[in-house]
């Protein structure tokens, strides 16, 4: 019988020394390949790259914060593991990793003078299969693949354990030298050279077929689908850089989007995209523009879909929600930033499409026109958002109070007739085109006519009753993003830009100015995020402000790739001071901690755009 406490979990053996040699991680034909542990949180799920996703039913995984660890968020939670047992003391022995991507981790373990290679790989939607190996060791190695499911009801035959958990099924089934199943999961003893292999099955109302299910699991040819994985990084570009470790977060970044990316399901009509497989599940508008950036240039197939699944949900009047589902009656109410077509004109850019264009034009038209007509509710020539949320910056202050014409709304949607009229005349719609001219020459007349301060030399809000709500954000550098302001407007945004009191911290832009009194660690309130680097970037370059463009953008990446190094994810938002790892931020009031090599928090891991923007960016986007 296993004896628990005469075990040694890998996690507590390695927690404290994460190799980051690339000696593994270069292995693979000399790539480049993600290789740092994810400290809890790193998404681990089948693309819809590979096949068939299902997002009702998602089965979807993230790495453990303690050590080579998968969990597993389903309705009952559920935690899979290696232990490796041991009669005398442990030695403590670095672990290598060749690779630790979105659907299929390889690490080398020591412990005790052994050696073993685990691996994890997503079979499908619905299946995790393994390989413990023992490489080296002085004698035969106990080891375990422990399951722990809350709540469940188990049963055990041969090589099988099922775990019953109401609606929810799984299944874990091994083959191995001495071989056992219990109620917590599968032990063997391994002698030199010889492998444990195992298989998780997640059975929601399909347990009719799970023999079958089992069975192709377990035979199924580890390596040939291990090398598959890898090929996916093989056909990527090149990225522009001389630094290891920005390339190596390029990787990291490429395999975030892979793992991203979900099939058509009902009434998402396209291959689509989500923020993050988890906690977000579903479809956002401008997510969904901005994984699209990175996407193409990889994968402009899939670009093109994030952007045609977000208007297959369009509503007859123009409006597209928020948040979309495959279930039309569960979406959203809201609108959100409209930057699709700056994002589809992108992507046509680099791919080529004009069947792509065609498709768009007519939906974009008529989100514009909405966003014009339906989101003016004083008829002013202005448009307000109706709801913070809608804004994207959920908690920012710049909501503390209510407000009314709203900056970035405006700006964004004169920057969508500019994209408008291209598609306009690319298509030979030259009445559209001139519409969209004096449109936009409108729009950017009331924006500088209303929401300039020209004392502060910034653009702000109006509250209801049509004054300026001065609260420095983020928001205000996006008429710079759109082409709105004047060349004098400008440069009266980038000293705001440049002015180490306000965006200029050890990691520009904090999305408040820190010279503001709600400055601080939450969200919207003083962290950086990436997607507004990216706008104020293309601002700048647009005004001449190459250098400074240029010095934002290497500050992104080298950020990013540093917060890689360390907690092996992509993050949602960033520490503007550059001094706390992300994970110990606040999110909406909720906080993070830090303790040791732990990172546990409320800020979201591999996260979408975040990657995306990190692809786009480093391949000269």
């Amino acid at each position: 019988m296993w004896n628990v406490s005469e075990s040694i979990t890998i996690a507590a053996l390695i927690s404290g020394f994460l190799s980051l040699s690339s000696a593994g991680a270069e292995d693979a034909r000399g790539l480049e390949l993600p290789n740092v542990w994810g400290q809890g949180g790193a998404l681990f799920a089948f693309s819809g790259f590979d096949g068939k996703t299902d997002c009702r039913h998602p089965f979807v995984g993230s790495t453990s914060w303690d050590g080579r660890g998968l969990t597993f968020h389903t309705d009952a939670p559920v935690s899979l593991r290696l232990v490796l047992h041991s009669n005398g003391k442990a030695k403590r022995l670095p672990s290598q990793d060749e690779i630790i991507a979105g659907d299929v981790i390889s690490s080398l373990i020591g412990c005790s003078g052994t050696k073993l290679k685990l691996r994890y790989l997503l079979l499908n939607k619905d299946t995790v299969i393994g390989e413990v190996k023992a490489l080296e060791a002085p004698g035969p190695v106990d080891v375990r693949i422990a399951v722990e499911i809350g709540g469940s009801r188990m049963e055990t035959q041969a090589n099988i354990v099922t775990f019953h958990t109401g609606a929810e099924e799984f299944v874990l089934a091994g083959e191995g030298p001495d071989l056992k199943a219990d109620q917590g999961g599968l032990t063997a003893r391994l002698p030199l050279g010889e492998s444990l292999r195992f298989a998780l099955l997640y059975c929601c109302g399909q347990s009719a077929d799970i023999g079958k299910r089992t069975k192709a699991a377990l035979s199924a040819n580890q390596e040939k689908l291990f090398q598959k994985r890898v090929a996916f990084f093989r056909q990527l570009p090149k990225p522009k850089s001389d630094d290891s470790l920005l390339r190596r977060t390029y990787y990291k970044c490429a395999s975030v989007q892979k793992v991203n990316c979900v099939t058509a399901q009902d009434a998402i009509l396209f291959d689509w995209t989500t923020p993050d497989r988890w906690p977000h599940r579903y479809m956002w508008i401008w997510d969904s523009a901005f994984h699209a950036l990175g996407l193409r240039h990889f994968a402009p197939e899939w670009a093109r879909n994030a952007i045609k699944a977000v208007l297959s949900k369009q509503r007859p009047n123009g409006f597209i929600p928020h948040k979309m589902t495959p279930d039309d009656q569960l979406d959203s109410k809201l609108i959100q930033p409209p930057i699709l077509s700056w994002a589809a004109w992108k992507v046509f850019e680099t791919a080529g499409d004009e069947e792509f264009i065609r498709y768009c034009y007519p939906r974009l038209k008529a989100a514009a026109l909405f966003g014009c007509k339906e989101m003016d509710a004083d008829h002013n020539g202005l448009s307000e958002w109706g709801h913070r949320f809608a804004s994207g910056m959920d908690n920012s202050p710049r909501f503390d109070r209510p407000v009314g014409d709203a900056v970035d709304l405006n700006a964004y949607l004169v920057n969508e007739m500019f994209y408008l009229e291209k598609m306009a005349l690319k298509l030979g719609l030259a009445a559209d085109a001139r519409m969209w001219t004096q449109m936009q020459r409108e729009r950017s007349r009331k924006v500088n006519e209303l929401l300039w301060d020209r004392e502060t030399g910034f653009y702000y809000d109006l509250d209801p009753e049509g004054k300026q709500i001065k609260i420095k954000t983020v928001a205000g550098f996006t008429p710079l993003f759109a082409g709105v302001c004047s060349k004098e407007q400008a440069a009266a945004l980038v000293e705001h830009l440049t002015n180490p009191k306000e965006f200029q911290r050890a990691f520009p832009l904090p999305s408040v100015s820190a010279d503001e009194p709600t400055f601080c660690d939450n969200m919207w309130r003083g962290p950086v995020w990436i997607n507004y680097n990216r706008l104020v970037i293309e601002g700048l370059a647009r005004y001449g402000y190459q250098d400074e463009a240029s010095k934002l953008r290497s500050i992104t990446l080298k950020e990013i790739a540093r917060w890689y190094a360390r907690d092996g994810v992509i993050y949602e938002f960033y520490d503007s001071e550059g001094t706390r790892s992300p994970a110990e931020l606040h999110r909406k009031g909720k906080a993070g901690i830090g303790v040791g090599a732990r990172r546990t928090g409320p800020c979201v891991r591999d996260y979408h755009w975040t990657a995306a923007i990190f692809v786009d960016q480093i391949l000269g986007g």
